[in-house]
């Protein structure tokens, strides 16, 4: 792998081969070198995707790195502890957020940087791990702006897709 990585699901399924077959025709837009099998892709995406085939969900309850550099690197690379800004994405404040694993959780934007989440001010990460745990994981740490979304889209892809525009 070129840099660590969380993993945010994983599924059994039969005959796995032919599985991975479709899914790398399917995402071959999204590959990222055409030599290497590594996809840029919304990680709701994928796991939509994942959600169609059959088989058993046998995502991890907690994080598993090798070792304290790789769980650093898999920060840095993520964008973990960097504060999501909501004018970067065109979120205005009162704007509601919906948890990517379960929509029905809620947030609410309150300013440029906090989301009130359970009736308390937080940052979106605080927010996304305290919603990701009570759903029985035991993540320490998350990136938030890729767990919840405004308008059907990621805050983080929103505020990528309007950095391009």
């Amino acid at each position: 792998m070129p840099t660590p990585f969380k993993c945010v699901y994983a599924k059994k399924v039969q005959n796995y081969k032919e599985v991975e077959k479709k899914l790398h025709k399917g995402l071959n837009k999204d590959r990222v070198n055409k030599n290497r099998e590594f996809f840029r892709i919304p990680e709701e995406d994928i796991i939509n995707f994942l959600e169609l085939i059959p088989g058993e969900n046998v995502t991890p309850k907690s994080e598993i790195f090798e070792d304290k550099v790789d769980e650093v690197a898999f920060k840095e690379q993520s964008r973990i502890g960097l504060r999501f800004n909501f004018l970067s994405a065109d979120i205005k404040k009162g704007s509601t957020l919906e948890f990517i694993d379960d929509e029905s959780i809620i947030c609410k934007v309150i300013s440029n940087t906090k989301v009130e989440f359970e009736g308390k001010e937080h940052s979106l990460s605080s927010a996304a791990l305290i919603a990701k745990n009570s759903l029985g994981f035991t993540w320490k740490t998350i990136a938030g702006p890729l767990k919840w979304m405004y308008k059907s889209e990621t805050v983080d892809a929103r505020r990528e897709r309007m950095e391009n525009e």
